[in-house]
């Protein structure tokens, strides 16, 4: 799960829906991305990227684990 993500799409008060219309995406998709359950294609996290203002390859660096 991209916990970081989340917190800056909720930080900012937006709903995945809203964040996946403004990408041009689908937002069962953009849900995936924020969850973990796949990577965007590069054009895609270079949208996320500009969107929030972020590195889009962080979008493809690996989560770090929690402590248990």
């Amino acid at each position: 799960m991209r916990e970081w993500l989340i917190a800056l799409r909720k930080d900012r008060g937006l709903s995945e829906k809203y964040v996946a219309e403004a990408l041009q995406i689908a937002q069962p998709h953009y849900h995936r991305i924020e969850h973990g359950e796949g990577n965007p294609s590069v054009k895609v996290a270079m949208k996320i990227g500009e969107f929030f203002g972020i590195k889009w390859t962080r979008l493809f660096e690996p989560e770090e684990e929690k402590a248990s």
